[in-house]
């Protein structure tokens, strides 16, 4: 992304940002850290604004684990930023899906920078992504990143994988295997909790290198679906069609037989029916547990 971009992206970001709730700013790719330097730049120019103006902002950032170094975790942790590592598994299993661009096994590096990113970002989130070949290795990868001291791990299915027969057996098997147990105690409610659903078609907007806006950063990919595009930085955003996109977002869940997770998430496979097939299968299994811990809360 040019600085032209970037700064037409943050001057939105703070066009949009309201005093009295907090907003998110979200670096993602590709890998952000292969820019590191401008990530740098661009945060302490978030965090003078953020001192200007008393506007409360959280700073997000999904990455591959392969890049940090201690300058790098110290940065992260200094600005307080919500972290978001992104694994396929353990050894082979990660090394399959994401090698180095040369071909080389990236496992080996990216699991010792997580081990190393544990006591210094405590709040990092692990977003796993499973394969049909990979889910086998589930288990062992959980338990090891349970091990380093990640407790926040999101299990994410491959929507566009064919997960027939024993590898959606697996996955069920996983689910309910790793499904976290309810807790014993109370759950603390306070009257000032506010819950904040997906921001899919109305609060949330990603940008895309060209400058292009996306109703989520899942949806940017080759930056080439004109049908979910709804603006550009250059000319702000097209109101009239996000809210056509997120009305087309809430058919599209009726339709699968699903409702208030991602909204994105029926936009991503495409409209290949094995593929719906796998967005309403993953839903159900995230709705059982989703279920008993609403009847717990009640």
């Amino acid at each position: 992304m040019s600085d032209k971009v970037a700064w037409k992206a943050l001057q939105l970001a703070f066009q949009q940002a309201r005093p009295d709730q907090l907003n998110h700013i979200s670096f993602f790719g590709g890998e952000p850290l292969l820019h590191f330097e401008k990530m740098v730049c661009w945060t302490r120019l978030i965090w003078r604004w953020r001192q200007k103006t008393g506007y409360p902002v959280a700073l997000q950032m999904t990455s591959n684990a392969t890049l940090l170094n201690d300058s790098v975790l110290h940065f992260l942790a200094h600005y307080r930023f919500q972290v978001a590592f992104s694994v396929d598994g353990l050894g082979e299993n990660h090394d399959r899906h994401r090698p180095f661009t040369s071909g080389r096994p990236s496992s080996q590096v990216v699991w010792r920078n997580l081990a190393r990113a544990a006591p210094r970002l405590p709040d990092a989130t692990i977003q796993m992504v499973l394969n049909p070949d990979t889910v086998a290795g589930v288990p062992e990868a959980l338990t090891e990143l349970r091990r380093l001291g990640y407790s926040r791990i999101s299990l994410l299915p491959n929507m566009e994988a064919d997960w027939s027969g024993v590898s959606q057996e697996r996955l069920q098997t996983v689910y309910r295997a790793w499904r976290p147990p309810l807790p014993q105690a109370d759950l603390p409610c306070e009257t000032s909790a506010s819950l904040r659903r997906c921001g899919f078609g109305h609060s949330e907007i990603a940008v895309a290198p060209s400058g292009t806006l996306y109703p989520c950063a899942r949806l940017v990919g080759a930056d080439q679906r004109q049908s979910i595009q709804c603006g550009h930085v250059a000319r702000g955003i097209d109101r009239e069609k996000l809210r056509k996109i997120g009305e087309r977002a809430r058919v599209k869940d009726a339709a699968v037989g699903i409702s208030g997770g991602c909204g994105c998430i029926t936009f991503m496979p495409g409209d290949l029916l094995h593929q719906l097939n796998n967005v309403r299968a993953f839903a159900n299994l995230e709705k059982a547990p989703m279920t008993k811990l609403a009847k717990h809360i009640e």
